[in-house]
């Protein structure tokens, strides 16, 4: 026959103190019925909320992935069939974007397609809102900065493309700087200022030892010096 374990003074007193802790806790939630609820409630609230918002943000984001993919197609067509006028149809595209990343790249892209059709002028007025509209610093926004410097060097206009060149390389320490020094370089030597050129020329070398294209920057040091 098994041994029935004797309970002590120790193990009545725990057991007394656990009933008596019970007790003071219905006693609580019978006294504060309402507001346990309420709290109860108020979480529960918090909760759905919650994954109510997180629902409609993943709707809302598939939804101007849809948007970007269709504007997308828009360009690629563009790009197989330069005929065709379809700059018009991204802006409408553009237009049920919600504020946010996905529009930047959106307006990016457009700009983007405006200047692949020679439409500089477009071009630079869809890169200029982006700049004014995305966090500064952002990869929008230097994205948008390139696009502006690689438009005004299309235009011919190489001072302007020269500044916002140099804008980028002093505060963009993270962002990839190897085509942004050309650029400049070539702004130069296009300004007739081939020290400068070859100044920046040589930069490059120093900077970017490995890159695949460097032997571009020899042949052009070459033809400078």
């Amino acid at each position: 026959m098994a041994q029935q374990h004797k309970l002590t003074k120790k193990d009545l007193k725990e057991l007394d103190s656990l009933q008596r802790f019970g007790g003071q806790m219905v006693a609580f939630l019978e006294t504060n019925r309402a507001l346990v609820f309420g709290i109860a409630g108020l979480i529960l609230a918090v909760l759905v909320g919650s994954w109510l918002w997180t629902e409609r943000e993943t709707q809302k984001f598939q939804e101007m992935e849809k948007l970007y993919y269709e504007m997308e197609k828009l360009q690629k067509r563009q790009q197989d069939n330069p005929g065709d006028d379809i700059t018009s149809q991204m802006q409408t595209l553009l237009g049920e974007f919600a504020p946010g990343p996905q529009k930047f790249r959106a307006q990016l892209l457009l700009a983007e397609t405006h200047f692949e059709k020679g439409e500089y002028d477009s071009s630079i007025k869809v890169y200029a809102e982006v700049t004014e509209q995305a966090k500064r610093g952002s990869l929008n926004y230097v994205l948008a900065r390139k696009g502006l410097a690689y438009a005004y060097e299309a235009k011919k206009e190489y001072q302007k493309a020269v500044e916002i060149y140099k804008s980028i390389i002093d505060s963009s320490s993270n962002f990839p700087l190897f085509y942004i020094y050309m650029g400049l370089a070539r702004c130069y030597e296009s300004l007739n200022d081939p020290q400068n050129a070859v100044l920046i020329l040589r930069e490059i070398k120093n900077k970017f030892p490995s890159h695949p294209e460097l032997e571009k920057i020899n042949r052009k040091l070459r033809q400078l010096e």
